[in-house]
């Protein structure tokens, strides 16, 4: 068997190999997009604005007792990766600043929320407790997508029985109708200005 023959023959053995762990690896992103899953992140600073490393971050699910615990980095920013989606209190501790607990930080599946925590200086035994929403707009990525809520399966009346229709919910969907068949409809992204 000569050269050319031999490298022919090991190429024919290894590239479907190649090609299917290739596949594989570039299938991850959609893996994870399938998750029942969400980011909290965040940037921990003091009240003049200054980053805060080493603060003790924790994100507590009362109803589910799942906790996560973590640590600002050197730029004050802290990230809990793929945790299950549900209402948490998110509490920053470090000492000579005064706790701080957000509660009802609502998580829902493939969401990043951001955080941003702001702490007080004060004593130990002081705490601030703040309940307020995480902002709807998400800062951190360009894509547009909803979460359709048991309530809203339940309580709106849809034509038809059409799951297609829940599509309205998601910001920028309008619903249209396709004239081969008058009766299904289907959701439709408008155009963007």
């Amino acid at each position: 068997m000569s050269r050319p023959q031999a490298v022919l023959r090991a190429l024919q053995k290894t590239v479907p190999w190649t090609l299917i762990v290739l596949a594989i690896l570039g299938s991850h992103n959609r893996v994870l997009a399938q998750t029942a899953a969400a980011n909290l992140e965040g940037v921990v600073s003091d009240p003049s604005g200054a980053v805060l490393p080493g603060v003790s971050v924790v994100a507590s699910n009362p109803a589910t007792g799942f906790s996560r615990e973590g640590t600002s980095d050197e730029r004050g920013a802290y990230r809990f990766s793929s945790i299950p989606v549900g209402t948490y209190t998110v509490t920053a501790t470090i000492q000579g600043f005064a706790p701080q607990t957000h509660r009802e930080v609502v998580l829902t599946v493939g969401n990043t929320v951001v955080l941003n925590l702001r702490l007080t200086l004060g004593a130990v035994e002081q705490s601030l407790t703040v309940t307020a929403q995480a902002p709807l707009v998400r800062m951190t990525e360009g894509s547009v997508g909803t979460t359709v809520t048991p309530d809203h399966v339940e309580t709106l009346p849809l034509n038809g029985r059409q799951f297609a229709n829940l599509a309205i919910f998601t910001p920028g969907v309008q619903l249209g109708f396709l004239r081969s068949m008058p009766q299904a409809g289907r959701a439709v992204r408008s155009p963007t200005p």
